[in-house]
């Protein structure tokens, strides 16, 4: 598709069309063959099915359903979590530990989204950016996220689960900077997990005006040092910010101030774009090439999240430590988990391979709309069990989560199929409608 040509102001040249109708005609034929290829290829047993993209890692798709169990383990152990007494463990250790600091998974889709995008963006674009680049990457990158959201926080705010009431003043007050994403900023009262799609919104828009420029850099070293560098900014922003604010009232107060702001939490976003950039140029790193180097990463991030996450309650505390250093950690732990695994994409991983983990990845935007608003009702619903508060908290974990968690599923798969799966299905027919491109493999 070449550059089209720009009309000088000549009357004798009125058959040659401007560029603003070039536009307009591309546009309307990449939606007219957008909506015929949904027609042509749709089939309601593929619809209702979780399958794999073609050529995507499998070992992925695990990390995310990790990503999301984590989330719904933090949230569904906190009624019971009792940090001065062990319920599932011994030894002065707790199970609910590691699963209350669940958090964390949220560092991890950080992480993930930012090497997805950044690789996309990498793989189609990294030669030429230009308006139509721009926009067809904006139209999917809409596509994705914003329908499902938009659903979600309109049932909710409407007032339709009458187990999760919502006051009329704070959808009032707060509708409006949640439709434009800034709940981030201006803390969430309706669902307060959707705090981190302001966030990623914010990256997907701002995204490209960074990955191209480096990408044009000559040097692949220099390259991959620019965006390590910019990975500490938000670490130096964290620590400026905590100087400033002294001592925090409690977790929710840290949580706004240290933990949402965008440009507080986006060093996971930027080690998932170092990641894509190492991963493309990894021949011009000798040590990335080695056989040992995707066991040594694998192994070296997990025990990392491990020792962050696994044996105390982290944001009990709120510490400088805890509200500066440990989200960085965090994120390069889970960078290094995410570059082992695609460094070595071909090897058979049961556990992050297996079916139940990719019908997790699949339905895990859904999942995490919908999860918190089916806490309430759901531990109402289990301590109407007859002789449910005489049982050991660990006992009652045991018997709220799998009823927590099905519930959600339940309602994640009628917000997926019902919403999400309709606007990916057209967001990669979208894609397919689109020019053919050059494009650099993984």
């Amino acid at each position: 598709t070449g550059r089209p040509k720009i009309l000088r102001s000549n009357p004798n040249a009125t058959e040659k069309p401007s560029v603003k109708r070039h536009l307009e005609r591309r546009g309307i034929r990449v939606i007219s063959e957008t909506m015929s290829r949904v027609a042509s290829s749709f089939s309601w047993r593929h619809y209702f099915s979780f399958e794999a993209v073609p050529g995507s890692i499998a070992a992925l798709d695990g990390l995310r359903g990790i990503a999301i169990l984590l989330v719904l383990f933090r949230h569904g152990v906190r009624p019971f979590y009792d940090p001065a007494q062990a319920a599932i463990g011994g030894f002065g250790w707790d199970l609910m530990t590691p699963m209350v600091n669940g958090w964390a998974g949220v560092d991890l889709f950080f992480v993930l989204s930012g090497f997805l995008v950044s690789h996309h963006i990498l793989k189609r674009w990294s030669a030429e950016f230009r308006f139509g680049e721009l926009r067809d990457y904006l139209v999917k990158r809409i596509l994705r996220i914003v329908p499902a959201y938009y659903a979600w926080l309109f049932i909710v705010a409407a007032g339709w689960l009458p187990f999760y009431r919502v006051p009329v003043s704070v959808v009032r007050e707060q509708l409006w900077f949640h439709l434009l994403f800034l709940q981030d900023y201006l803390p969430s009262r309706i669902v307060v997990a959707f705090w981190s799609l302001g966030v990623e919104e914010k990256f997907y828009l701002s995204i490209p005006l960074l990955i191209v420029p480096v990408a044009r850099m000559k040097s692949p070293q220099r390259r991959a040092a620019l965006i390590a560098l910019l990975t500490l900014v938000p670490l130096a922003l964290r620590a400026l910010t905590y100087a400033r604010h002294g001592a925090f009232d409690g977790y929710e107060d840290c949580f706004w101030t240290m933990r949402s702001p965008f440009h507080l939490a986006l060093d996971s976003l930027l080690v998932g774009s170092l990641c894509a950039f190492l991963v493309r140029d990894r021949q011009a790193f000798g040590w990335l090439n080695r056989p040992e180097t995707p066991r040594r990463l694998l192994l070296a991030g997990t025990a990392l999240v491990v020792a962050l996450i696994g044996f105390r309650p982290l944001l009990n505390d709120i510490n400088w430590f805890n509200s500066t250093l440990l989200f960085s950690l965090l994120a390069w732990g889970f960078g290094a988990v995410l570059l082992g695994l695609v460094l070595e994409p071909q090897r058979d991983r049961p556990f992050l391979g297996s079916r139940g983990m990719l019908v997790l990845s699949k339905l895990s935007y859904s999942l995490y709309l919908v999860h918190m608003c089916f806490i309430g009702v759901t531990l109402t619903a289990v301590r109407a069990l007859p002789g449910f508060d005489n049982l050991p908290r660990g006992v009652q974990l045991l018997i709220y989560f799998p009823v927590f968690a099905a519930v959600s599923m339940l309602a994640a798969m009628a917000l997926h199929f019902a919403v999400e799966k309709p606007f990916l299905v057209i967001k990669d027919s979208y894609g397919a409608a689109l020019p053919r491109r050059a494009k650099a493999g993984v």
